[in-house]
């Protein structure tokens, strides 16, 4: 050990440095390597790499989700059948696995709200409501936490300091808070409030993508303002245009249409 400390000592502080910095790239060219039999997924993005939303669909951003889903089960598998646990083979394990779902429900909030085209907008909502079903899965998923909860106990974990320790304190408080320190009746009766609350806030929801799917109907004669790239979007078979009350179709509206009565109408309707 002190010939290997002498040897690093002895090494040019930029040969270190490349070093890391083969370490780091190594370690991205492995997920890279994975991502790219999802290349025709533009949710399925590799490190550093941004998402082509014009190639979006309601068929890849569905299978964007259920291979998210697909392969998080089987890391936790992995994790559940661990039986000498450390901060890697637990928490980092675990914690890739939260950050590839949320590589994919954070772009569907922003696909939900901006995206023009009405497929893709109910294809991201249907898929962010699964991945968060998901993620609540975990939340209250015994055997994760009792192989969570092993490692807590151990010297290694006890030893921890800064960010490591910060996230295991989290992750544990997050744990007490769903009520796995108390008896199994109470946890079965904050499991069922909990669900109580997702369902409730997955009727909010529903209740929400109704109300926006109300529309209007304007004329050519009443397009003015509108630039030809919104109104190609929204053309029907009968040459009118569908206004919805979505969020992508309401902002230019109020911004550029030069009728009055149409943007109070659809201000308001927005707003109900």
């Amino acid at each position: 050990m002190r010939f290997i400390f002498r040897f690093y000592k002895s090494l040019p502080i930029c040969c270190i440095w490349l070093f890391v910095i083969g370490l780091f790239v190594a370690s991205c060219n492995q997920e890279n390597e994975v991502l790219r039999n999802y290349s025709n997924i533009p949710l399925m993005r590799a490190s550093n790499k941004s998402i082509s939303f014009k190639d979006l669909s309601h068929s890849n951003i569905a299978e964007a989700v259920a291979v998210s889903i697909r392969n998080a089960l089987e890391a936790l598998d992995k994790i559940k059948q661990i039986e000498n646990p450390n901060f890697d083979n637990v928490i980092r394990a675990y914690d890739k696995v939260y950050n590839s779902l949320n590589r994919i429900i954070l772009p569907l909030d922003l696909i939900i709200e901006v995206d023009p085209r009405e497929v893709v907008r109910v294809a991201a909502k249907t898929g962010q409501a699964k991945l968060k079903d998901f993620l609540y899965g975990l939340a209250i998923d015994e055997d994760l936490y009792n192989v969570i909860k092993g490692f807590s106990e151990t010297r290694e974990a006890k030893d921890l300091t800064g960010p490591k320790k910060k996230y295991l304190d989290d992750l544990m408080l997050s744990y007490i808070k769903a009520g796995f320190n108390l008896g199994e009746e109470k946890r079965e009766e904050i499991k069922g409030l909990k669900s109580q609350i997702d369902k409730l806030g997955k009727e909010y929801g529903t209740n929400m993508a109704a109300a926006s799917s109300d529309y209007i109907e304007i004329t050519e004669d009443q397009t003015g303002g509108l630039d030809s790239s919104y109104l190609i979007a929204r053309k029907t078979e009968k040459g009118t245009y569908k206004i919805d009350v979505s969020y992508p179709s309401v902002r230019p509206f109020l911004k550029y249409s030069t009728s009055d009565s149409l943007r109070k109408w659809i201000y308001w309707r927005r707003a109900l």
